[in-house]
C-alpha cells in the first residue's frame, strides 16, 4: 500500500477485520453501518463494504443495518470528496453486490466487485467478475 492511502473497511467478520489489517495495517476498520457512515464524512483513496453485517447472512437490502445502508446514504446527495475514492464491494451475498455495484456506478462512483478473499483484477481482466454472474444467469434465462 503506498504511503498516505487511506483505506476504510466495513465488516461485521473479526476474522476479515484481522486479516484485512495484516495487510492493509494502516486500514481503518469499522464494523457497523453508523460507524461507516461517520467515517465517510471525510475522504478516502478506497472503501471496501461488506454487505451482510452483524453476523448474519443474505440480509434483505432494505434494511438499515447492511452495507446496502451505506449505499443509500452514498447516494441521496451528491458527495464529491468520494468521487475519486475506490470502492470496493467485498460481500460473497451475489445479489447484494450486483445491487450495490450498480447504484454506486449510477452515481458516478468509481466500483469493483471483489467477494473477500478473491485476487484483485490483473491488467488482463476486461470486465468485473459481476458481470460474468449477470451474463451467465442471462443466458440461463434465454435457454428457457
Amino acid at each position: 500500500m503506498p504511503v498516505g492511502r487511506r483505506i476504510l473497511f466495513l465488516d461485521d467478520d473479526p476474522t476479515r477485520g484481522v486479516e484485512f489489517l495484516t495487510f492493509n495495517p494502516d486500514a481503518v476498520w469499522v464494523e457497523t453501518v453508523a460507524d461507516c457512515i461517520t467515517a465517510l464524512g471525510e475522504p478516502w483513496d478506497e472503501v471496501h463494504l461488506d454487505h451482510d453485517l452483524g453476523g448474519e447472512h443474505f440480509v434483505e437490502h432494505d434494511r438499515d443495518d447492511c452495507g446496502m445502508a451505506v449505499i443509500r446514504w452514498l447516494c441521496e446527495e451528491p458527495r464529491p470528496h468520494l468521487l475519486s475514492s475506490l470502492f470496493v464491494i467485498h460481500t460473497h451475498n451475489p445479489g447484494a453486490a450486483l445491487a450495490m455495484v450498480f447504484q454506486l456506478q449510477s452515481m458516478g462512483y468509481l466500483v469493483q466487485e471483489r467477494p473477500f478473499g478473491a485476487p484483485p483484477p490483473g491488467p488482463g481482466d476486461r470486465r468485473p467478475p459481476w458481470m460474468s454472474r449477470v451474463g451467465d444467469f442471462l443466458a440461463r434465462i434465454l435457454m428457457r
